[in-house]
Formats: structure tokens, C-alpha cells, sequence
């Protein structure tokens, strides 16, 4: 009578899908923390691009010629 009902039964499709999202999860918070160092990078320079706010970290310099102090403090405010 065994032969008639398998020892394992088959994994339900719920169960698959569960288990296959579990996974998908893992391993996007594997590849999310070790990319994190890049992802903070490009979301600090995003943020930096929609907003128009400072970035500590990253300066330009520009070199201008300026007739007096004053006209060089509004360059340097634009």
C-alpha cells in the first residue's frame, strides 16, 4: 500500500512562492549592503541635484579676476 502514497509530498505553490521570495529578499539585501558605499554616493549627489543643496565633500574651485572684494564676494555667492 505504500507504493500508492509518496513519502514526500509535493511543496505547494504558496510554500515555492514563499520560499523563492524569502530568497529574492536575501539576496537583494546581500547585493544592497555591498554596494553600499555606491548607492549612498549616487543618492547624496541625487538629493544634491533635485534639492540644489551643498554636498560637503565635493568643491569645485574657480579661479576669476576680480576688480575689488565685493564683486568678487557676488561671484562667489552665485
Amino acid at each position: 500500500m505504500d507504493w500508492l502514497y509518496p513519502r514526500f509530498h509535493k511543496e505547494s505553490l504558496a510554500q515555492i512562492l514563499c520560499r523563492l521570495g524569502l530568497f529574492v529578499i536575501c539576496m537583494g539585501m546581500v547585493l544592497t549592503m555591498s554596494m553600499y558605499p555606491m548607492l549612498r554616493a549616487l543618492c547624496v549627489q541625487l538629493h544634491s541635484a533635485f534639492t540644489g543643496s551643498y554636498v560637503p565633500g565635493h568643491h569645485s574651485v574657480l579661479l576669476i579676476n576680480c576688480p575689488n572684494e565685493q564683486a568678487a564676494k557676488d561671484i562667489g555667492r552665485k
